[in-house]
């Protein structure tokens, strides 16, 4: 899950993204996370999508789009 697509980000291997997000709030230090991984210390450095596009089905959020290219050190 989280930790195998995290990953996956980690070693840059993934190109595009398929998210389904549903607007209900969990919250709480041990609520999970659809990514693990290394993570980002400041949002500016974070992965963002080329002309994302969205949707709405059955009341759920569904976002994708391709990963814009990052300089990996």
């Amino acid at each position: 899950g989280a930790t195998l697509l995290g990953n996956c980000f980690d070693q840059c291997l993934i190109d595009e993204a398929h998210a389904f997000m549903t607007p209900k709030l969990i919250g709480g230090s041990g609520a999970p996370s659809p990514v693990a991984g290394w993570g980002v210390a400041d949002v500016a450095d974070a992965q963002a999508l080329d002309s994302p596009e969205f949707e709405i089905l059955d009341g759920d959020f569904y976002v994708q789009g391709r990963l814009r290219s990052r300089n990996v050190d």
